[in-house]
């Protein structure tokens, strides 16, 4: 596939925007330092829907220009066999459009341009121009234009027939008035250099008069209406959640028009504000039966993921008031953890405030710790750094217990720590149990342990391995929270499978919990590099990767003592697999919306690390596909001498690990490619045909997904929407780092991830914000500060301060 972009015309392993400004408003060069916001909504590209479309001419009745609307990419519109030649689309109404795919046939056109009109006798503009035109698929993003009417003007033809189109899709938004207040064109940060907003940090940006400068509206603290309530349970009927945001505010105890939950713990009320809004203040009215231990959570999805913005451990009824928050949510979710007496919990009322924009503030960003006490570069504005604790050698994983919201980090070989955070410099840490101990409480010798998450009622779970000779066993350890520890047991185990004996024994890693609590997502790494037969020394011939590797699987978070047999068919029936070909995805995590995401680090060649949307039932390609391209040891032809991707001093290729493989096992059908970014950072890539190295932004392209060599790992996200600008509900993701160098993108940095809708999917914009780092390898955000886990020697961790709405 082409794409065209509108200008002038496992741990192991882990070691080795297009641009546009808007219109010229005659407002003034903003000053540097200051933010740029625009007054209309931005425009949000979907697929336009056409009522019809017609041509210049049609090689005969078969070929009508209706069959390149239709959806259908076996039939199309085909030309009489001359020059030129048109079709037209007509989308009902005048919109906004953004991009266009031109689905060719064989007999595509050599030049023609892209055209639009608010009628379909013209006059036409034209928004695009291709004199080099090649056929495929051609993607003409970065369009900025409103009509009726998009034209499709062929000049030449590639072939002695005329042109033909299997499709030709138009995508944009419906309201063709979106961004009339400026098309946003940046990060939403003035950065040097710049002297107004376009994401251009190195050479200025050209365009200083066509920014809108707008002073930003400080968040307002109106109570919020909301528009429904759940609960987890009722006393009874005549207590529905809906009487806790009906308005009506009662005193005394036992009055009728309350909320009254059953008499257990936990116990939760989830109130949907109808739309996404700014929240700073909310008020808990309690009837005599209170909670005396609740957080205050938000979410984007009624499900979850829930982040939590307060937390009262010492409740005592009566009105709480509880202010200075910051957040953006449709939903608000009072959990109580125990209650103050034998009845249930129960409100009379939730008052909710804030905003109903959900934006408001995010140009006023403010950082209490702008400060940089540590080497690290910091490459935007409003980030500080700070140096916690050092010569924490080997962890690999950092979370907080949602219960006593205290800080864990694990290290490889098992042990548990507790981070104590102080203000300033002198945090310290306690240890609370070691990888022996835990290992010994579940009858197990514990090789590494390498997985850590938290549920949402405290219990750990840990994703370890035991080693015996030339066999690997998964282990799956649950504690059950006791005091400021926990009890172990057994969740799941694996069959042994087989090793490698090669630094791409990635074993068993990643872990997340659903968010309602109900289920463990445990990734398993590859035990190949890219597919290859690795015999284990010659203890099993002809192997590659096995059921248990290379996958996801899905196990229930009240399990007990499962077992994963190495056999897909029995990991499908028992319904434990959930996604397959997946290389390495160290580090799943939900975002926002409840999308599962998670890294996945390539191999020991030049193809790109990937960032996918895991769901389940589907195959992300691994060993057949390596970001977004076919694993070119898979044809019979391959002959690595000829391959441009592999260089000298990596340990694939010095092995003999790249080979021709006629053998190699046929691709399946339907593999999931990553998700698309639109850099502009993190997107360096190898040109197969002139072995140099290209930056897809650079020459205003897009990849999937990052610079080869990363190693993705650290992904988090701003569920809460207590950030500020371009990290609001974003993700944060680290990059372990390229020991090879094979691209001027090492990585070692920490990069902000913007997700940006595209009709029913979505793409993703980097940002790089810091520098510097030692094979960072895990993250946790808590608010607006993100602590980072470095497994270098000596290791430390390191707290990034993030910005926020002021």
């Amino acid at each position: 596939m082409k794409t065209k972009i509108l200008t002038v015309v496992g741990l192991a392993s882990l070691l080795i925007l297009g641009v546009r400004c808007g219109m010229d408003l005659g407002e003034a060069d903003p000053p540097r330092g200051e933010v740029v916001r625009y007054t209309a909504a931005l425009c949000v590209e979907q697929t336009l829907t056409p009522v019809g479309a017609t041509a210049s001419s049609v090689e005969s009745a078969q070929f009508g220009a209706a069959q390149a609307i239709d959806g259908n990419t076996s039939t199309r519109w085909s030309s009489a066999f001359s020059d030129p030649q048109w079709i037209a689309v007509d989308l009902g109404a005048r919109r906004q459009v953004s991009r266009v795919v031109l689905n060719w046939e064989a007999a595509a056109s050599r030049s023609y341009q892209i055209q639009i009109s608010d009628s379909s006798a013209g006059p036409w503009t034209t928004i695009f121009s291709d004199t080099n035109g090649n056929g495929g698929i051609d993607t003409i993003t970065g369009l900025n234009a409103q009509g009726r009417f998009v034209r499709m003007n062929s000049l030449a033809r590639t072939t002695a027939f005329g042109v033909s189109l299997w499709e030709f899709t138009i995508s944009g938004d419906a309201n063709p008035s979106c961004g009339s207040g400026g098309t946003s064109c940046g990060n939403a940060v003035i950065q040097t250099g710049e002297a107004c907003d376009d994401g251009n940090t190195t050479s200025g940006d050209g365009c200083s008069a066509t920014c809108q400068v707008e002073t930003s509206a400080p968040c307002g603290a109106v109570k919020l209406v909301p528009t429904a309530a759940t609960s987890s349970s009722t006393e009874s009927s005549l207590y529905p959640a809906s009487e806790a945001i009906d308005g009506i505010l009662q005193a005394t105890c036992g009055g009728s028009n309350r909320w009254a939950s059953a008499a257990s713990d936990p116990q939760w009320l989830n109130i949907d504000l109808g739309s996404p809004a700014h929240i700073n203040r909310v008020v808990l009215n309690w009837e005599c039966a209170a909670s005396a231990n609740y957080d205050i959570q938000v979410a984007s999805n009624a499900t979850g993921p829930w982040a939590t913005i307060f937390t009262d451990t010492a409740g005592n009824g009566g009105v709480d008031n509880i202010t200075g928050l910051s957040a953006t949510a449709r939903y608000v979710r009072i959990f109580s953890r125990a209650r103050t007496t034998t009845f249930g919990n129960s409100l009379y009322e939730v008052e909710i405030f804030g905003d109903r924009n959900p934006r408001c503030g995010d140009t006023a960003c403010t950082n209490s710790s702008p400060g940089n006490s540590t080497a690290l570069t910091i490459r935007a504005p409003n980030i500080g750094a700070r140096q916690l604790v050092g010569n924490i050698n080997n962890a690999v994983r950092i979370g907080q217990n949602p219960v006593n919201k205290r800080i864990y980090f694990l290290t490889l070989s098992g042990t548990i720590s507790q981070l104590n955070v102080a203000a300033g410099t002198g945090s310290s840490t306690t240890q609370i149990t070691t990888g022996a101990t835990i290992g010994a409480a579940v009858g197990r010798t514990l090789t590494t342990v390498q997985g850590m998450a938290f549920g949402p009622e405290g219990n750990l779970y840990l994703v370890a391995n035991s080693t015996q000779g030339n066999t690997n066993t998964a282990v799956i350890i649950r504690g059950t929270m006791n005091g400021n520890g926990w009890n172990w047991s057994t969740l799941a185990t694996s069959d042994p499978y087989p090793n490698s004996n090669t630094p791409f024994d990635h074993h068993w890693n990643g872990v997340v919990i659903s968010p309602d609590g109900q289920s463990v997502y445990v990734a398993s790494g590859s035990r190949t590099d890219h597919g290859e037969v690795q015999n284990g020394g010659g203890a099993f011939p002809n192997t590659r990767d096995v059921a248990l590797t290379a996958a996801m699987f899905r196990l229930p978070a009240n399990g007990a003592g499962i077992l994963l047999r190495n056999d897909r068919n029995s990991l499908v029936s028992g319904g434990f697999l959930f996604a397959e070909g997946l290389r390495n995805s160290f580090d799943p995590a939900f975002a926002p919306d409840g999308k599962l995401l998670s890294g996945d680090n390539g191999p020991d060649a030049d193809y790109n690390e990937e960032l996918n949307w895991i769901r389940q039932g589907l195959h992300f390609g691994f060993p057949w596909r390596l970001g977004n391209e076919d694993n070119a040891m898979q044809f019979p032809s391959y002959n690595p001498n000829n391959d441009k991707r592999l260089q000298p001093g990596y340990f694939g290729v010095v092995n003999g690990f790249y080979y021709n493989d006629p053998s190699f096992p046929p691709k399946p059908a339907g593999l999931v490619d990553p998700i698309v970014s639109r850099g502009p950072d993190a997107d360096f890539y190898r040109n197969t045909s002139t072995g140099g190295v290209n930056e897809a932004g650079a020459l205003g392209a897009k990849m999937s997904t990052f610079t080869g060599h990363r190693s993705p790992l650290g992904l988090s996200f701003d569920v809460a929407g207590s950030l500020c600008g371009l990290y609001k509900q974003g993700g944060l993701m680290l990059s372990y780092g390229s020991a090879a160098n094979a691209f001027a993108d090492v990585g070692r940095d920490l990069v902000a991830i913007r997700i940006v809708p595209v009709g029913g999917s979505f793409e993703i914009e980097t940002r790089q914000l810091v520098t510097g780092f030692a094979a960072p390898i895990d993250g946790l955000l808590v608010g607006d500060k993100l602590y980072i886990v470095e497994h270098g020697t000596p290791g430390r961790i390191v707290e990034i301060s993030l910005p926020r709405s002021g």
